[in-house]
């Protein structure tokens, strides 16, 4: 494939390998186009910070496109390997302005069975879209059968999103570090700092039992793979 130069736009030499650009005038034209690119962007950013406010609809997405969009816009967290759904919304002309991803809690104590968690909620800053995909995580928590759903925010974040959905605050939850045998925590001051636990519970929720999965032996027969159930017709058919 035939390399350019960034700054000129002309092929560069083949046989030169390291050659990035023609001239240091070339070199200083292409740090001119990413500065503009890089001011585009951040203007188009506040274009739809202070654009009028569109009507916002909950819109599916997957968790590798959140993690994405977490990884380039979240201010001081990054993408998560594990979760049990996500979701965003998007205003009218189409374009995502938020996302969330929720999962198992990270406390084990609340890993109860009955209790997911807000991991992640972004948005590029647009107004209402927090509150909405708040109250659409507890929507579709509550449609799969979880009875708590459970979210943490620092000490410099008000959590007007949370209130206005009806999220009950708990303070002074986390900060204490904490070290295993088998796996050691990763160093993030984030970690040391003491959160606000803000969580919202159906009214039965503190009568929850923990439910029982009974399999009888018929089923554990249905369930074989179709090797094994070759091997058992077989095995019948030489009896």
């Amino acid at each position: 494939m035939e390399r350019s130069c960034p700054g000129c736009g002309k092929p560069l030499e083949k046989g030169r390998k390291n050659q990035q650009y023609h001239t240091d005038a070339c070199k200083q034209a292409a740090y001119r186009k990413r500065r503009q690119q890089k001011r585009n962007t951040e203007r188009y950013l506040e274009a739809l910070r202070k654009r009028q406010q569109q009507k916002l609809v909950v819109v599916p997405c997957t968790i590798d496109q959140a993690n994405a969009y977490v990884a380039r816009m979240h201010r001081h967290h990054g993408a998560i390997p594990i979760a049990r759904l996500a979701f965003a919304v998007a205003d009218e002309a189409g374009f995502v302005r938020g996302v969330a991803i929720v999962g198992r809690p990270c406390n084990t104590h609340l890993d109860d069975g009955w209790t997911l968690e807000v991991r992640r909620v972004c948005t590029d800053g647009c107004p209402n879209a927090c509150s909405l995909l708040y109250g659409a995580a507890w929507k579709a928590a509550r449609a799969i059968g979880y009875r708590r759903l459970v979210t943490y925010t620092l000490p410099a974040e008000g959590g007007a999103s949370l209130r206005a959905v009806g999220w009950k605050e708990i303070k002074g939850c986390g900060g204490d570090p904490w070290r295993s045998h088998k796996r050691s925590r990763r160093a993030n001051p984030l970690f040391l700092v003491k959160k606000t636990r803000w969580e919202i519970a159906t009214s039965d929720y503190a009568s929850s039992r923990p439910v029982v999965f009974i399999v009888s032996e018929e089923a554990t027969q249905l369930c074989l793979s179709d090797s094994e159930q070759s091997d058992v017709s077989t095995s019948s058919l030489e009896a």
